[in-house]
């Protein structure tokens, strides 16, 4: 499953012929979105979608929308 955009990426584990995501180190999704001129929002709507669906994430997506674990 994928995002359509001028540069379509895949969110999936199985781009198929879509662009994959290569955020760089402290990227967080917001940034990812901003950069697609996207929300933050429709990104986890497509995740939310794609998993109801039956798609594996692309691990990297699901890892940037994981929830931070606060230091201690």
């Amino acid at each position: 499953m994928g995002v359509a955009h001028t540069w379509p990426f895949a969110i999936t584990a199985q781009a198929g012929h879509l662009h994959g995501l290569s955020p760089k180190q402290g990227d967080s999704l917001a940034a990812i979105a901003r950069s697609f001129l996207l929300e933050e929002e429709d990104l986890l709507f497509a995740m939310s979608m794609a998993s109801a669906l039956g798609f594996e994430l692309d691990p990297v997506v699901a890892a940037l929308a994981a929830p931070s674990t606060p230091s201690v």
